[in-house]
Parts: structure tokens; C-alpha cells; sequence
């Protein structure tokens, strides 16, 4: 079970990227309720504006399919523009095309969905270098 945790001032920022905009709403309310500040863009390119602000970011989560840039093209060019971004690909198909999970960088990492919520979790805090502040 995961107890819900109040944003501080001090909780870690996720940069939180998808297409969907009912599904960013569900994300954003459950990272909100793990204790993390969020960020949220429709699309790559408005993640990128976001990543080129002057504005703590500890995390890049981003759907892997998303239309024009996707997920992994975007994780590159924030890559360029933050070297040492973390990044979470969360998507319910995992295209070998788009993504070869086995030559992922360090940092960055898969999480398929439908998964569990707790495992979702624990690659989360593993990546963001612990549970949010209390």
C-alpha cells in the first residue's frame, strides 16, 4: 500500500510528458500523492521549452510514443541539454524500434503498463535517489 504524502517545498521535480492529456491528469495526481512537485507537457517540443527554463528538474518521465518527437528522441536531446537527467520511459507497448532497453544509457530506464503500482514506485524512488521528503 502507498500512503499519500503532502508536496513540500522540498519534494523532487518530475518533468511529466504525454499526449494524452486524461492520462497526464491521472500521473500527475499520483506522483502529486507520492510526495513529488510535477510538471506536465502535452508534447515534446513543450517539454523541451520546460527543460531550456531555469527550473529544477530531477526527473524526465515521458511516454514513448508520442507524435512527432518521441519519447527516446526527446530523452537525447535532454540529455544535451541536462547531461545528467534522469529518465523514466513509462508505455504499454515497448517498440524495439523506438527503444532497445538492453543499450539504455545509465539513468535511464523502462517501465511497461500495465504494471504494478508499487513496482512503479519503487523504480521511481531508486531513480530519484529515495522517497519523497516528509
Amino acid at each position: 500500500m502507498i500512503r499519500r504524502k503532502k508536496v513540500t517545498s522540498k519534494a523532487k521535480t518530475v518533468l511529466l510528458v504525454d499526449d494524452d492529456g486524461d492520462l497526464v491528469e491521472v500521473q500527475e495526481i499520483l506522483l502529486t500523492g507520492l510526495g513529488y512537485h510535477v510538471l506536465t507537457s502535452l508534447s515534446a517540443e513543450a517539454a523541451l521549452e520546460v527543460l531550456k527554463q531555469d527550473v529544477e528538474i530531477d526527473l524526465l518521465l515521458t511516454d514513448l510514443g508520442l507524435p512527432g518527437m518521441n519519447g527516446r528522441e526527446l530523452a537525447d536531446v535532454a540529455r544535451t541539454l541536462r547531461p545528467n537527467i534522469p529518465v523514466l520511459f513509462v508505455t504499454g507497448l515497448a517498440d524495439p524500434r523506438i527503444i532497445d532497453v538492453e543499450a539504455l544509457p545509465p539513468a535511464m530506464r523502462l517501465f511497461v503498463k500495465p504494471g504494478p503500482i508499487e513496482e512503479f514506485y519503487a523504480v521511481l524512488n531508486a531513480m530519484m535517489g529515495g522517497a519523497p521528503q516528509e
